[in-house]
């Protein structure tokens, strides 16, 4: 995109945001903020509960693993739960309130700081650090960032931490590309999900760095478990990912199996075709996409599908996983691509669908109060992998009929 381009196409984001925005303060104002509770999970009464359960996990005396079956966050993640706890919080709820305002803090500043980087690294555009400024508040305001941060859940931070692999992996100085390489490790060691941005190494042929960086994903994964139960402390790891992965989630529209779940509850479908289907559907739509990761030649395309593969195919996909789509939305107002003006514009209010901001109830209920602004992200996720996935192939098919006239 040029910069006229680039600027029209930001508008797009920026018009459906702030109309949002605007939107949402007039219906709140006038409604006296009813259904705004039914934005929260369990409207409101488990307040910050993915940050202080797990905040209390490690004290288990036989490690996190033991505690609940919900503690499946790899033991590096649990290893900076636990010394938050006993350096600062010691179980006491008014102390942990004041270390979760401390950290999003923090938090928030370090994004801010991130963003400006990626858009000075990868944007050929004026004045960068005002763009990374005014897209990182839209970030920090929308829907999908206000769930995570009541949720309290580290996808936050991993999403950061994601950030900065990004602006460092290219960087002239050999050890911040290595600091790429561990931060990188570490986002993946507090919220697995991440890993899948180690196969970019494989793909630009940088297998050097891609042995190190698992070599270094190895080492956080498993050393932690020594302090965490050990080799039982490993095996209850796996026995609570395979319980959650077993609930049945029909409550969110926010992954394909949880799609199929939903219809087979309203329309009396058989749960076990219906789950055998939702299946063999989320394995051809991972193919698909993976397959287009390989044809794809811009990196914030390449990053939006991976992004789609780890929300919409795992069948326990909350709706903070949209948090991660802030990375290749940015990379994508940094692009310098020859699409056409209207397909730019398509992308980015598919974008702004996502970090929306309508966070109020949608007047009806799918098993639980469903938000207008959690329907409307999903609803902008599966049509922005979709228009990714016909976008490749369709570049790709045209770049391999030139390949044969040429030759």
């Amino acid at each position: 995109m040029g910069k006229g381009t680039t600027r029209q196409t930001m508008r797009v984001f920026y018009g459906v945001f702030f109309a949002s925005m605007l939107f949402s303060c007039a219906y709140l104002a006038l409604r006296r903020g009813a259904g705004l509770m039914d934005f929260f999970y369990q409207q409101g009464t488990n307040l910050l509960g993915d940050f202080t359960n797990n905040l209390h996990y490690p004290t288990h005396e036989g490690g996190p693993y033991f505690d609940s079956i919900w503690a499946t966050f790899p033991p590096f993640a649990y290893t900076l739960y636990y010394l938050v706890n006993v350096c600062f919080t010691r179980a006491i709820p008014n102390a942990e309130i004041v270390a979760y305002i401390l950290l999003t803090g923090v938090s928030a500043l370090l994004l801010l700081y991130a963003m400006q980087r990626i858009f000075e690294r990868y944007g050929q555009m004026q004045y960068p650090a005002r763009k990374a400024l005014a897209f990182s508040l839209c970030i920090l305001l929308s829907g999908v960032s206000l769930y995570t941060l009541e949720r309290g859940n580290s996808a936050y931070n991993s999403m950061i931490i994601l950030l900065f692999f990004m602006f460092l992996r290219d960087d002239e100085t050999p050890w911040k590309r290595e600091a790429a390489l561990l931060l990188l490790a570490i986002a993946a060691s507090i919220k697995i999900y991440p890993c899948v941005f180690g196969l970019l190494y494989l793909l630009e042929k940088r297998y050097r760095d891609a042995l190190r960086l698992i070599i270094y994903g190895v080492l956080l994964f498993l050393i932690p478990f020594l302090w965490f139960g050990g080799w039982e402390g490993f095996r209850q790891f796996l026995y609570n990912q395979e319980q959650i992965h077993l609930l049945q989630r029909n409550d969110f529209l926010t992954s394909i199996p949880s799609v199929a779940r939903f219809l087979t509850a309203e329309l009396g479908w058989n749960a076990a075709t219906a789950g055998i289907i939702s299946q063999v559907v989320s394995i051809a739509f991972g193919i698909v996409a993976f397959a287009c990761v390989l044809f794809a030649r811009t990196l914030w395309q390449r990053c939006l599908l991976l992004v789609g593969i780890i929300t919409l195919v795992p069948g326990w996909s909350a709706e903070y996983m949209a948090l991660y789509f802030a990375l290749p939305c940015a990379l994508f107002f940094c692009s310098n691509n020859g699409d056409s003006r209207m397909l730019n514009w398509a992308y980015s209010a598919l974008f702004a669908g996502i970090f929306i901001l309508l966070p109020f109830g949608a007047g009806f209920s799918l098993h639980a109060p469903v938000s207008w602004n959690m329907l409307v992200c999903f609803a902008s996720i599966y049509l922005i992998e979709l228009l990714a996935i016909v976008d490749v192939l369709l570049n790709f098919r045209r770049r391999h009929r030139q390949a044969r006239v040429n030759a």
